[in-house]
């Protein structure tokens, strides 16, 4: 498994204090892209997170949603989580979002067709899973980006990765090149 934690160089991470898109901007441009591989970010490093962003335009979260968060505008820690049986993680299900923006108090995700503002706490406290999506498109990336990650590192080891035959493809068609 890839883990972005591996391809981050501490030493020149530098994501920047808050990312904003402007409204109605989506990261993909709109356009199909190809899935290339996905690389695990811990959800428990706010500055993994930060920067999966920075880098890579949103990161993919799994949410363990509790029933507090139901009818809120901006998801936020209700109750306690280790003993309110609707503060509970999970109580109301999973669900995945992407995360777009943050800033030092909050993450801005889409759901539900909506851009919710997600506290820190809320995340910290609910979000289990995270991973950015590497696109064909970014396999064109080089060098240190600007929150520290390592894109020749990354690339080398995508591409050396054992190839998947396409789902539905007979048996002995090429495989997809990655470049």
């Amino acid at each position: 498994m890839l883990r972005l934690a591996d391809y981050i160089h501490r030493q020149l991470a530098d994501p920047p204090a808050a990312i904003s898109r402007p409204p109605g901007l989506e990261t993909g441009g709109g356009a199909a892209r190809t899935t290339v591989a996905w690389v695990a970010v811990s959800p428990g490093n706010l500055n993994e997170c930060r920067i999966a962003i920075d880098e890579f335009g949103e990161l993919h979260i799994g949410i363990a949603l509790p029933v507090t968060a139901q009818g809120q505008k901006e998801w936020a820690v209700v109750g306690n989580p280790s003993t309110d049986p609707d503060s509970k993680p999970g109580s109301w299900g999973g669900h995945g979002v992407p995360y777009r923006e943050y800033d030092a108090e909050t993450f801005k995700c889409v759901t539900w067709g909506v851009e919710m503002l997600v506290s820190v706490p809320f995340h910290t406290n609910y979000a289990r899973k995270a991973h950015v999506v590497v696109t064909h498109e970014l396999l064109s990336k080089e060098g240190i980006g600007p929150g520290g990650v390592n894109w020749d590192e990354l690339i080398a080891d995508i591409k050396a990765l054992p190839r998947q035959q396409d789902k539905g493809d007979p048996v002995g068609a090429p495989q997809r090149k990655l470049a």
